[in-house]
């Protein structure tokens, strides 16, 4: 799950000046993130309508946050390598296989308005969209430790998850991913 304090941590590697533009829904409240910079850093909002060829000009790193949330994730990442011709694409996901995600999910919020995502989807992702990624790092959820003995148990009101397996666990405590890449 991706929430305000992953995204602050984010945007704090980009230092005040660099060339940077965020594509993102309005829903994922970069613009008093973006403010707080107080530099040139661009929003481009995705409602509906995807960037133009060439929108974001000369920018050379493109934050983009949403895939999970339109129909065409990989004609989206396309529209972005077309609108920023020469930047190194910095993609944050979801994670479908999260715990909490899915815990949240039975309890009635949707992983993701269109299509929720794992890792394994995530490169070919990128590479059908003219992208070629550098790397995929898995941001951890510290709330649900990875030494703990198993079987483990993640109760709700709903749901309980019973992990009884290590790379399970493993997998389902990612929260999200961040993937890095340059244009094929």
């Amino acid at each position: 799950m991706i929430d305000a304090d992953l995204r602050r941590a984010l945007l704090a590697n980009f230092p005040p000046g660099t060339s940077l533009a965020v594509v993102a829904p309005p829903d994922k409240n970069y613009s008093d993130l973006l403010a707080a910079r107080g530099d040139a850093a661009t929003l481009v909002a995705l409602e509906g309508a995807w960037p133009a060829p060439g929108a974001l000009g000369r920018v050379e790193h493109v934050v983009l946050e949403g895939i999970d949330d339109t129909d065409d994730p990989a004609g989206l990442l396309a529209a972005i390598a077309a609108a920023a011709p020469s930047a190194r694409l910095f993609l944050v996901v979801a994670n479908a296989a999260h715990m909490r995600g899915l815990q949240a999910f039975f309890n009635g919020t949707p992983l993701a308005r269109a299509h929720p995502l794992v890792e394994a989807e995530i490169e070919p992702l990128l590479k059908g969209a003219g992208w070629r990624a550098l790397t995929i790092d898995p941001i951890p959820d510290e709330s649900i430790p990875l030494g703990q003995p198993l079987p483990f148990e993640l109760p709700s009101p709903t749901i309980c998850f019973k992990i009884n397996d290590g790379a399970v666990l493993e997998r389902a405590r990612i929260r999200a991913f961040i993937a890095i890449a340059d244009h094929a």
